[in-house]
């Protein structure tokens, strides 16, 4: 009876030891990965050097004229759409 009880608290603390050292992974995996994307925007704003870009003159008249296109423009759909029913997928994929 006591072989039992210690082979569960055995197989316990290996589950818990390794569910520890897998969250301490992931941990010092997700930190990596933050420091890499902070110097990447880091970089990528020292790199780019602001330049306001104004739009040329064929740019801002197509926008002048789509605006005076849509101003009395009223959207009004086709068709009615319902609610989307939820699909169940397999679940052996």
């Amino acid at each position: 009876m006591t072989d039992t009880i210690i082979r569960k608290v055995i197989q316990s603390l290996l589950l818990l030891a390794a569910l520890a050292g897998h969250t301490s992974y992931a941990e010092a995996q997700s930190e990596t990965d933050a420091k890499e994307a902070q110097a990447t925007a880091e970089t990528t704003k020292s790199d780019s050097s602001p330049s306001p870009k104004e739009p040329s003159a064929d740019q801002q008249s197509a926008k002048k004229t789509q605006d005076k296109d849509r101003r009395g423009e009223i959207f009004r759909p086709s068709e009615e759409i319902s609610e989307d029913f939820a699909v169940s997928f397999p679940v052996d994929i």
